[in-house]
């Protein structure tokens, strides 16, 4: 499969598109999808967007994503005024609003929950949530064995 990412928090900085309105992450996921090899999956990463993440994910669903990942670094400032993302536990409640309502709203999408996911707990909250699989991410930065370690912790308890 192939991630493509919707959501980068500098992307007008770094020279990316930028994918501001539903449709505009639709039309990158046709592309995509049109110009890979027959049977590849697409996933869509969106940014966790309270406002219109179900009109974003109903979007690139028909446009051809086998699956929609919520949760990515939000836009955000350096104390410089450089341009940042806001990623981590900082972000794990509205990736979850998120992941809920799209689950809620288009209950045959598959769903990876990611934003601030670091231990089993945030699991098995996104898993609730409806979420298909998690993705771990900026807990990484921090700790390259977590996803060894979140495994474990998920196999060892009931």
């Amino acid at each position: 499969a192939i991630e493509v990412n919707l959501s980068a928090p500098d992307a007008p900085g770094t020279g990316v598109f930028d994918v501001r309105e539903p449709f505009h992450a639709a039309t990158v996921v046709s592309a995509v999808h049109r110009d890979l090899p027959r049977g590849m999956p697409v996933l869509a990463k969106l940014r966790p967007d309270v406002i219109r993440i179900v009109e974003a994910a109903r979007g690139v669903l028909e446009a051809g994503a086998a699956a929609v990942v919520i949760g990515n670094a939000l836009p955000a400032a350096m104390p410089d005024g450089r341009p940042a993302g806001l990623s981590g536990p900082a972000i794990r409640p509205l990736a979850l609003r998120c992941v809920t309502e799209v689950c809620d709203q288009l209950p045959e999408a598959q769903v990876v929950g990611a934003g601030g996911i670091s231990c089993a707990i945030d699991v098995r909250s996104f898993l609730a949530a409806g979420a298909t699989a998690v993705q771990i991410g900026t807990a990484l930065l921090h700790d390259p064995t977590a996803a060894a370690r979140v495994v474990a912790d998920l196999r060892g308890a009931p």
